[in-house]
């Protein structure tokens, strides 16, 4: 999409949330309110063109913010799920707040790019079907394991529990999708490296995805600092045209938002790549 048609339906959209809101609040009755008492039907006619517009720009607004999960005492949720439609106060009132104010910082962001350039969902740039594809495959990575936790007759449940589980689903998803061969572990052994990480190579597309697994909000830290040291580590990979992070878990993290700060094409030991993080 381009991005002055991006910015005018994000503030349209924003603005109509806006008056949604104002709207919904003025039918909640009592101390304690949870669902409107009044103008329920105004409210549902306008969250039905809400949740449309949602639609549409869902894949630009994830693009654009990859975190919107909200934490609130011991509770998360994905507010872009809770903001419009039937849900009750105590989840609806924090999600309406977070997407508009979600939206005016998605527009900020948007300040920074040309008004005719073109805006698309992944941030790697290139005329590849083949890495556009693969960016789409890791991104399902978290709908993959799921439907591998309840498997039929009694079978054992593959679940996700560490990188090299993640390394293992993800291999085999892309060992579907592409002719090329799909190696492990693209480098040798470098004295002072981290070598137990779980690596996955397409030579002949020069891509390198890496699996990140978050147990926490504390890994934020160490996974901020793996992902510099191997943005190193793997230009001496000669093939190395895209290196893609797939962080598991990532609403775990404190911030998985911030990683996005190394999605950019990179200059690095007289190499020149693109990276991609994919927070699943």
């Amino acid at each position: 999409m381009i991005v002055s048609d991006l910015k005018n339906q994000l503030e349209t959209f924003r603005s109509q949330a806006i008056g949604y809101r104002k709207l919904w609040g003025s039918s909640l009755e009592g101390p304690l309110p949870d669902y409107p008492v009044r103008n329920v039907e105004a409210i549902e006619e306008l969250a039905d063109a809400l949740l449309r517009q949602l639609g549409l720009l869902r894949p630009y607004l994830e693009a654009l913010h990859a975190v919107w999960i909200l934490r609130v005492h011991g509770k998360s949720w994905n507010v872009l799920d809770h903001a419009f439609g039937n849900h009750s106060a105590s989840l609806k009132g924090p999600s309406l707040n977070a997407v508009i104010d979600g939206v005016q910082v998605l527009l900020g962001r948007l300040d920074d790019y040309a008004p005719e350039a073109e805006f698309r969902t992944g941030v790697v740039t290139t005329k590849s079907g083949d890495i556009e594809l693969a960016e789409l495959v890791c991104s399902r990575f978290k709908g993959a394991a799921r439907s591998l936790l309840a498997r039929r007759a009694g079978k054992s449940a593959f679940e996700i529990k560490d990188e090299y589980d993640g390394q293992d689903l993800l291999h085999a998803m892309l060992r579907c999708y592409f002719k090329y061969p799909v190696r492990e572990n693209p480098l040798a052994k470098i004295a002072g490296a981290a070598s137990t990480r779980a690596d996955l190579c397409i030579d002949e597309l020069g891509l390198i995805v890496e699996v990140k697994f978050a147990k926490g909000p504390r890994d934020q830290r160490r996974i901020e600092q793996e992902i510099s040291e191997d943005l190193v580590f793997y230009t001496a990979w000669e093939p190395l045209k895209y290196l893609f992070f797939v962080v598991i878990n990532s609403a775990d993290l404190e911030n998985a938002e911030l990683l996005d700060k190394f999605s950019k094409p990179q200059a690095i030991n007289e190499k020149d790549f693109q990276v991609k993080v994919i927070n699943v």
